[in-house]
């Protein structure tokens, strides 16, 4: 659990640290706005082309050795941007330096999800995976509060290179405490090993039912939507704020840093609730699931509402009180979305994971394209929120209808029971 929230941290401290650079980055290399929303895009090019052979060896290897082996990577690949400015073609380095980060980068989420389904049993595993996904907003908000001041004293391309070393350094420090193998399932976690046992003589990728096909299909859109929010808002934040009339570099990063900071808030307290649910008021475990889904699609989308109306202009502060609370909501997804993956999947939740957030990471691909598109043209950022609202309502009422909980089965073979 350590090793995965280390790698969750430092993946966001690496990845935030270009989103908050984003505006001294395209003054220095004198890029456009459509620019700009090409390098967001590759980094989500070269993240997305790992997914799958991310998935196959999470499950493979396990993911706690996948994620230290990730964490050395993508480290590795920080070192990168301090040699762009120096290029004969600094965007398209620029470019190459994003994609070779997502590419690295790709492993967490497969790896994060195979490790919660070997090592974390069903009763306390809404908890334990929004701790660990927690991470990852708690790396964020460093990220954007440290990267300013850091840039301020070394620059902007010096900065990835401090990030990469201490990221090569955690991860050599890390690789020395790995355990060998997983818990010994059968002895101390029957129910979770019987799980196991079920999704692996049942694969869902052999020959998958009808019913499977309409449940990846349903897997798939939700966590499109999810990464929709999360990737647009990580990248443009900063850039959105500056729009409203911010300018000084530390305050755009510590402003920003606040909806991340709420969301770690919420996955933890979220997380612990859906346990409370599930064992002491018994409460189903899909049923928690549910509950925690559509509470995040719902209330990530009425928090941006106000910020899709035509002609809005709102206030810098009030315009950070709906983004705080809409990422806030999505701290409710590690309850509920990611933790039904590893109940439905509990044989292959590092491939079905991979497979899901592929699909969202081609949809964060062409998010950010639109936006940067958007933020340069008459429909501004209010357009943008009006088309994040709709998908989000669209989501709900897909999640509502889909959502039973019963295990991806091959066919021919029974379905498992609903978590």
């Amino acid at each position: 659990m350590a090793l995965a929230c280390l790698a969750m941290a430092l993946a966001a401290v690496h990845r935030v640290a270009f989103s908050v650079l984003a505006l001294p980055i395209q003054a220095a290399l004198g890029l456009s706005m459509p620019d700009m929303g090409r390098a967001h895009a590759a980094l989500l090019l070269g993240y997305v082309l790992g997914q799958i052979p991310a998935g196959l060896l999470a499950d493979r290897i396990g993911g706690a050795h996948l994620a230290a082996a990730g964490l050395f990577t993508w480290s590795a690949a920080c070192l990168l941007f301090a040699r762009v400015p120096a290029a004969a073609n600094p965007l398209a380095a620029l470019l190459v330096a994003r994609a070779a980060l997502g590419l690295a980068q790709s492993c967490l989420m497969p790896a994060a999800s195979a490790l919660a389904a070997r090592w974390f049993p069903p009763a306390t595993r809404s908890r334990q995976t929004s701790t660990v996904y927690s991470a990852y907003s708690v790396g964020t908000v460093a990220g954007l509060a440290l990267t300013p001041l850091v840039a301020q004293h070394v620059g902007w391309a010096s900065t990835f290179t401090l990030f990469g070393l201490a990221g090569l350094a955690a991860a050599a420090a890390t690789s020395l405490g790995l355990p060998t193998e997983g818990p010994t399932t059968a002895a101390a976690q029957p129910s979770q090993a019987a799980g196991q046992r079920a999704g692996q003589g049942s694969s869902p990728w052999s020959k998958p039912s009808w019913e499977t096909v309409q449940h990846l299909g349903l897997l798939c859109f939700t966590h499109s939507v999810i990464s929709w929010n999360f990737f647009i808002l990580q990248s443009w934040l900063p850039t959105l704020l500056a729009s409203l009339g911010l300018s000084h570099l530390p305050t755009i990063g510590l402003l920003s840093s606040l909806p991340w900071l709420a969301t770690a808030i919420v996955s933890i307290a979220a997380g612990g609730l859906a346990d409370r649910l599930q064992v002491v008021h018994g409460w189903s475990a899909v049923a928690v699931r549910r509950a925690m889904q559509l509470s995040a699609t719902l209330g990530t989308g009425l928090s941006l509402l106000p910020l899709a109306l035509p002609g809005a202009m709102l206030a810098p502060a009030a315009a950070m009180v709906a983004l705080v609370a809409a990422v806030a909501f999505q701290g409710l997804t590690y309850a509920g979305f990611h933790s039904y993956v590893q109940d439905v999947a509990p044989g292959s939740a590092g491939l079905v994971l991979a497979v899901t957030n592929s699909c969202g990471t081609l949809v964060g691909i062409g998010g950010n394209l639109v936006t940067g598109h958007l933020a340069a043209s008459s429909w501004g950022y209010a357009g943008l929120f009006a088309l994040t609202v709709a998908l989000q309502a669209a989501s709900g009422v897909a999640w509502l209808a889909g959502a039973h909980g019963r295990q991806l089965a091959a066919q021919g073979r029974e379905h498992g029971k609903a978590a």
